[in-house]
């Protein structure tokens, strides 16, 4: 009776912990689904395991409690075949449940989305229809993808920041966001003097450089090439560029040749091994550092940021340099696209006052410490945006990714997270995500630190605000590039299960491994943090459903008064 008893406390707490995972709710992402499904099964398992040696053991012990009165089988009924068999049970349901001989990954199937979606590049949702090999967008497609800096140029530029370095005195890096240093920096500084406009960071990188090389050696007369399709940008601002020369001392064409309208260029600029993915309002030290991680082969980028708060720049440069990897070139969109054909002018047009929109756009142009407005570049340079396709460069990210992949046999995609997972809301950040995956080239990511997705992390606030997500609900700077991204995903339900396996095909338990009691402490962890996820997801679709309600009648107003709003 006692052992019937235990049995049945064991089956009641089991299915009480159990209870969460029971029921599924397809207002959860799909990887969430996916856990509920494997922790409702294994728990399911695992009480089956522990009841199954109790109810033998008791009924064993009823049959030998009969057999007492019948002399020639009491010994025979418990000790030859109840005592035997029952510890063999116990360790059997033990081995087979929880998995004490060896380490197992939860057995968790997502949904597989359509072939026709992930299949390739062409499929994609998010790559741009062909264009001619000349047309105005494959050649800055190009273009864009000639663009980089290498993790030395990195490093030497955040040095130059902060009071004990030469650009943006005022600059904290516990703070300061990589918009701050765009608008403060990064934009001034590639600013041709006259104001006829500017170039990509990187390619004014490149200019300096070879500048600086020609200021060295041009009294040897020899010729100095300079760099493969500058494009439109640098014929325009030829002046500029001239400019720059003079201030370094460089009389006489010897060190550029041209032909044409054009630039007869020698020296094709190598391509980016990489491309980062990254928010422009994550920490501009915490996009260095994960830059940084990935180039030195780090599980997370904790220790390199901590590293570089201490002001020993020098220690990650060494480190770097020992691995060979100072010269690894990244293609990072604050510094390889030309800003100045873009946003150094303004802040696009702001939303009607006195809304959460306007307060967003009000907050983006200006600094994160001081809330000043950020400087405006006045320079003469054109502005393309979405209604000039062929020109924008802040359009073309998709379609540069497929150029690089097909280009560059090491390309891959380093995906350089926030502390607060705010990347996973940026709706050009998804975009990339998903055209990395849905053609194959190989992602890298780089968060903070691990442990903020580990299934034994106390916060689960990181956990519900991913599970959670959906592409509709993305965010961009400008409502028109949403409107663009949303365009071109054939199947919203797919992509999000898309970008959830994304997600949690590094950092969730698809890819961590339990053994012993560990796996049943991953299950009862996953079905409380499902309890809390449920609990979530309705409170959103009440607030949702509250904020498209119908107003009351008129007649209820008139008769109940203006409290009927509140109901």
């Amino acid at each position: 009776v006692s052992c019937g008893i235990v049995a049945a406390i064991f089956y009641r707490a089991m299915t009480i912990v159990r209870q969460p995972t029971l029921r599924l709710s397809t207002a959860v992402g799909a990887y969430a689904q996916a856990e509920q499904v494997w922790a409702r099964d294994y728990l399911r398992l695992v009480r089956l395991a522990l009841i199954t040696p109790l109810l033998f053991e008791s009924v064993g012990l009823c049959i030998a409690a009969v057999a007492y009165h019948i002399e020639e089988l009491e010994s025979v009924m418990f000790d030859d075949y109840i005592r035997p068999i029952t510890p063999i049970l116990e360790a059997f349901a033990l081995v087979f449940a929880l998995g004490l001989l060896r380490e197992q990954r939860p057995k968790i199937a997502m949904k597989k989305e359509s072939l026709s979606f992930a299949a390739s590049s062409s499929s994609s949702p998010v790559t741009e229809p062909t264009h001619s090999a000349m047309s105005p967008w494959t050649l800055k497609v190009r273009e864009l993808a000639h663009r980089s800096v290498t993790v030395g140029d990195l490093l030497d530029f955040y040095e130059m920041l902060g009071p004990g370095g030469t650009a943006m005195p005022h600059y904290d890096p516990r703070k300061h966001k990589t918009n701050d240093v765009v608008r403060h920096v990064v934009i001034p500084c590639s600013r041709f003097p006259d104001g006829s406009g500017g170039l990509a960071y990187a390619d004014m990188l490149r200019v300096r450089q070879h500048l600086d090389a020609a200021a060295v050696g041009h009294h040897q007369h020899r010729h100095i090439p300079l760099m493969d399709g500058l494009g439109e940008a640098l014929h325009t601002a030829w002046h500029g560029v001239r400019r720059l020369a003079h201030e370094l001392h460089i009389e006489g064409p010897d060190w550029v040749s041209r032909t044409g309208p054009g630039l007869h260029v020698n020296d094709p600029r190598p391509m980016p091994e990489r491309m980062v993915t990254h928010a422009w309002d994550n920490l501009f030290a915490h996009l260095v550092a994960a830059i940084c991680a990935d180039a030195l082969d780090a599980e997370d980028y904790s220790l390199v940021a901590y590293t570089m708060s201490l002001g020993d720049v020098d220690a990650i440069r060494n480190e770097l340099r020992s691995k060979g990897a100072l010269g690894r070139r990244y293609w990072i969109c604050a510094f390889c696209v030309n800003q100045h054909t873009g946003i150094c002018g303004g802040f696009g047009a702001p939303p009607p006052a006195g809304g959460d929109a306007y307060s967003a756009w009000d907050a983006k142009r200006r600094d994160t410490v001081t809330a000043e407005v950020y400087p405006q570049c006045n320079c003469s340079q054109p502005k393309y945006f979405n209604d000039s396709p062929g020109l924008c460069e802040m359009d073309k990210f998709d379609a540069m990714m497929a150029y690089l992949a097909g280009n560059e046999a090491e390309f891959c995609q380093v995906v350089a997270v926030d502390r607060g997972f705010g990347l996973f809301t940026r709706a050009w950040c998804v975009a990339e995500l998903v055209e990395a995956s849905a053609t194959g080239i190989p992602q890298r990511v780089q968060v903070y630190n691990r442990r903020q997705l580990d299934i034994c992390a106390a916060d689960t606030g990181i956990y519900l605000k991913l599970a959670l997500l959906t592409v509709a609900e993305c965010e961009a700077s400008r409502p028109e590039d949403k409107e663009a991204i949303i365009a071109k995903i054939p199947d919203i339900t797919e992509f999000d299960v898309h970008l959830q396996r994304i997600i949690f095909g590094e950092q969730g338990l698809l890819q961590q491994h339990f053994s012993g009691l560990g796996l049943l402490d991953a299950a009862v962890r996953t079905a409380r943090r499902i309890q809390a996820l449920s609990t979530e997801a309705e409170l959103r679709a009440a607030r949702k459903a509250a904020s498209v309600r119908p107003p009351p009648p008129l007649y209820l107003v008139a008769v109940a008064g203006p409290d009927v709003m509140d109901l």
